[in-house]
């Protein structure tokens, strides 16, 4: 059952515990040079998209190599490269102050509402 939007689920407050500290080791590794100035901030968040952006062709890379393991306990490397792509996201959403794990509970309740490949996209 989803909890309603008031609440606030183990899985919300463990996630955010976690979002706060991917984004503290970001900060102390100095991926968090960002200033508070509202007009630098849209660059802050572009940035952190962009080094999102390279963590998925990191992975991307590692399905591209030959002879590679994508699943199981032998894909450790592609393991930590999506390790890398939710730690920046979740690095990115506690600098924009977002709950990120009420985000995924509040996306996990809708899914059950959307029709089968809902958009009309092949994939």
């Amino acid at each position: 059952m989803t909890p309603a939007p008031s609440e606030t689920s183990d899985f919300s407050m463990n996630f955010r515990r976690a979002q706060r500290q991917a984004h503290e080791n970001a900060a102390r590794h100095g991926f968090n040079d960002y200033t508070a100035d509202m007009d630098a901030f849209p660059f802050a968040v572009a940035t952190k998209l962009a080094l999102i952006h390279s963590e998925v062709s990191e992975a991307l890379a590692e399905v591209r190599l030959p002879r590679r393991a994508i699943r199981g306990e032998e894909a450790s490397e592609f393991g930590g490269e999506l390790a890398d792509i939710v730690l920046r996201v979740m690095d990115l959403a506690e600098m924009c102050d977002i709950d990120l794990g009420k985000a995924i509970e509040e996306k996990f309740a809708t899914y059950g509402t959307r029709p089968y490949r809902h958009g009309g996209k092949r994939f």
